[in-house]
């Protein structure tokens, strides 16, 4: 008899039943596109994220190289700058004391040129 009642119990809620059941089906079925909508969104933007950092890793190393070429050169420059300032202080200018030796200097000047008479210029 109990197994009678429970039969008729079902017939009369079948509906009912099935229609739990599918929704259950129909929510586990939804949930699981919602989150698949979800992973590939975030996947989207990883990828789209590591883009920019390749790119930006990129132009890190340009700039690194620049860097690099503007060190060498500011050594270069340094350098250079170095050398001529060693080559300052090795030229020693002849400092003559001797005045008549100065005179000499301007005489043996002036009969190469040979003087100009005082009324030509």
């Amino acid at each position: 008899m109990e197994k009678q009642n429970q039969m008729q119990t079902i017939k009369k809620y079948w509906i009912w039943i099935v229609a739990f059941i599918g929704t259950i089906v129909g929510v586990l079925f939804l949930s699981k596109k919602y989150n698949q909508k979800q992973i590939d969104k975030t996947d989207k933007q990883i990828d789209d994220n590591n883009k920019k950092i390749s790119n930006l890793d990129g132009k890190i190393d340009a700039i690194e190289d620049q860097k690099q070429d503007a060190k060498q050169a500011a050594e270069q420059i340094q350098d250079q700058i170095d050398d001529l300032k060693d080559k300052r202080d090795d030229i020693n200018p002849t400092v003559v004391e001797d005045t008549a030796q100065l005179k000499q200097d301007i005489i043996a000047k002036t009969k190469r040129r040979g003087r100009k008479p005082k009324g030509q210029s």
